[in-house]
């Protein structure tokens, strides 16, 4: 550890922390050679001689000229520096803001103002940091808030995010669906259920020029594109209900254009987050989107209608939708699988990282997470999906997904070795060629198991699938016999002469009895037959 005398271009008391690193590691121990040794590294220039303590040293340095002049030149460092909103190491720089505020003693009023400086006012930060101003009572809140800016950012509605609205009155979910009926094609209903893609909605604007900035109250101009039919929510000015005499409400290709408010007049000018509550308001004619336990019935079916009205927002309008967006921070939303790699447990660790590092602690949301990174045709979706009862947490989800690759070892494939023992009798499924004029090739069942003549390779008939798992009831395999180098078959035309079925081992016609169960086996090491 390099020694560093006192210079006036460090600050007294990271100096003074340095000395006695120094001094403890070379076995000086005792306060006053601690003391001594630090006057002893200090210019005589600045007079140390009467400070007996560690504290009468500080307060001698930092009354010093020269500190003064230290503490501007760090405010200078402060000033060039700068916020980069595109560099996600934020950490770092609210770690050097704080480094050098408290090197220049700036106060916790001068603080808040610098650092506002270096955000852009339209920025997120600026927004969440000047809202809060009041409850930043030191440093460590500034830093706090800082921080917590960002937790919050992902929290934004956005242009481009995938949206649910929720009819806080009713519960119900705004969806849409193509009933196909001429009178009406392609309605927007409230639903009990959430229904996916139908009830989900891309916030968007017309020119798409504003993609991914943040929603704002009352300002921005937005369409809702349904997920399920790919147009957009239009409140008709045309067309009312025959049941409400409300102005109808449905999808179209053309883009209308729509305004989330709040009902607080304080929340028209903030961005708008998940699970806040909103109101819809139709630009062009000034209508409000409502429901309120207005059915329609198409094929029997009851639906809850949703249409736009005019006039004042009353109880079914005043909070009437709470706004979910899918939002998913960019490490996890990037995060792939790739089925090909073989460390599964790398991908899954960070996986659990990001999920907890993001506090996304909803467990039904981390399962939902992890099975969009997967094909739905692997067996790691499948067993996932098969088991999310079971799946109670985070740390479940990770046990369940490594579970999957033991699962999958067990799989019968195109190209696997087996062996097929006789559940009734215990006996191996084998053939032998017997060299007799009678018999050549005979399939029997063997006491024991017979290397090669009881192995038995799974394969499809133009080797494309190969590799693939075999499916109970779907998949046409013929078995190769790894001694005889045939494939088993069940004769049409001769029939054994001691049973009246189709040679023995027999193929009988009829219903399946005890005596035609086999138990299939991978078999992985032919050095373990006798």
């Amino acid at each position: 550890m390099e020694l560093i005398k006192y210079d006036e271009t460090i600050h007294p008391e990271v100096w003074l922390n340095t000395i006695k690193l120094y001094c403890y590691k070379n076995q000086i121990t005792k306060k006053e050679d601690i003391i001594e040794f630090c006057k002893s590294m200090i210019h005589p220039s600045i007079n140390v001689s009467k400070a007996n303590t560690f504290e009468e040293i500080l307060n001698t340095l930092k009354n010093d000229i020269f500190f003064i002049s230290f503490k501007h030149s760090v405010k200078k460092k402060l000033q060039k520096l700068e916020f980069d909103p595109k560099n996600k190491n934020y950490i770092q720089l609210i770690n050097i803001f704080r480094e050098y505020c408290y090197e220049a003693e700036i106060n916790v009023e001068e603080q808040k103002k610098l650092l506002l400086e270096k955000l852009s006012e339209e920025s997120f930060q600026y927004y969440f940091i000047n809202d809060n101003l009041e409850k930043i009572k030191s440093l460590n809140d500034l830093i706090i808030y800082f921080n917590q800016s960002f937790l919050e950012q992902q929290k934004l509605i956005r242009f481009g995010s995938c949206i649910t609205l929720k009819h806080v009155a009713t519960g119900k979910y705004l969806t849409s669906c193509n009933f196909n009926v001429k009178i009406i094609s392609i309605k927007v209903f409230a639903s009990q259920t959430l229904s996916n893609p139908n009830s989900l909605w891309i916030v968007s604007d017309y020119d798409q020029k504003n993609e991914s900035n943040p929603i704002i109250y009352g300002k921005s101009k937005v369409n809702f594109l349904n997920k399920g039919v790919n147009e957009n929510i239009v409140i008709s000015g045309t067309y009312k209900s025959p049941s409400t005499g409300n102005w109808e409400v449905s999808c179209a290709h053309s883009q209308y254009e729509h305004l989330m408010e709040s009902d607080s007049t304080s929340n028209n000018d903030n961005y708008i987050k998940s699970k806040e509550i909103i109101n819809i308001r139709d630009v062009d004619d000034n209508h409000i989107l409502r429901s309120h336990e207005f059915p329609f019935t198409i094929d029997n079916e009851t639906y809850q209608e949703v249409v736009g009205h005019e006039g004042r927002v009353d109880g079914n309008d005043k909070l009437p939708w709470t706004s979910h967006a899918t939002l998913v921070p960019k490490k996890l939303q990037n995060l792939k699988f790739d089925p090909k790699n073989k460390d599964h447990i790398q991908f899954i660790s960070i996986f659990r990282k990001y999920c907890y590092e993001a506090e996304i602690n909803d467990v039904e949301r981390q399962k939902k997470l992890l099975l969009k990174k997967l094909s739905n045709d692997s067996l790691e979706y499948y067993f996932i999906n098969d088991n999310l009862e079971k799946i109670k947490s985070l740390n479940d989800l990770v046990v369940y997904f490594n579970q999957s690759f033991l699962e999958q070892r067990k799989l019968i494939r195109s190209g696997s070795c087996i062996t097929l023992k006789h559940v009734a009798t215990g006996k191996y499924l084998t053939s032998y060629n017997f060299n007799v004029k009678i018999i050549s090739i005979k399939v029997f069942a063997s006491q024991t198991l017979s290397n090669p003549n009881s192995l038995w390779i799974v394969s499809d008939s133009d080797q494309k699938n190969e590799s693939n798992p075999i499916i109970y009831g779907k998949s046409k395999v013929y078995f190769l016999n790894k001694g005889v180098n045939e494939n088993i078959v069940m004769s049409r035309n001769y029939k054994s002469p001691s049973t009246g079925n189709w040679e023995e081992v027999v193929g009988h016609e009829g219903r399946v009895d005890g005596n035609d169960k086999w138990c299939i086996e991978l078999f992985e090491n032919e050095l373990l037959l006798p």
